[in-house]
């Protein structure tokens, strides 16, 4: 994360899971990990990669709902799609947040489609 300063991490704690499935819309997030003391601890971050849009329990959707759980002010994300980008106000710092096509085994998106999708957004 340092050399990179880009954060990307599984939001969810506790989950539940419909099964083996990787499907976004079989998993639920119960329980969030605390992303607030990943931050806090991270001052380098100033930018978070969210795998996964289209379904209501997506990384994308999920993260915005922690945002909301834990107050924290972001910009409107006007569409949940690959490389729509919003930011989050933090204890006086702006972090990108940037969402991208979903890395699970489910995903029909080719590996060098996203691997070239990660490259873009990882190296600034």
């Amino acid at each position: 994360m340092q050399r990179l300063q880009v954060g990307v991490h599984n939001l969810g704690r506790v989950i539940q899971r419909r099964g083996r499935s990787a499907l976004d819309t079989h998993i639920i997030i119960n329980e969030f990990h605390d992303i607030v003391s990943i931050v806090e601890l991270h001052p380098e971050l100033n930018r978070i990669l969210l795998p996964g849009y289209s379904a209501i329990h997506s990384t994308a959707r999920s993260f915005v709902r922690y945002l909301a759980e834990q107050g924290i002010p972001h910009t409107t994300v006007n569409q949940y799609k690959p490389e729509a980008q919003f930011s989050i106000s933090f204890q006086g710092r702006s972090i990108d947040c940037i969402i991208l096509n979903s890395t699970s085994t489910a995903s029909r998106v080719k590996y060098d489609f996203l691997l070239e999708q990660f490259r873009r957004h990882l190296v600034f």
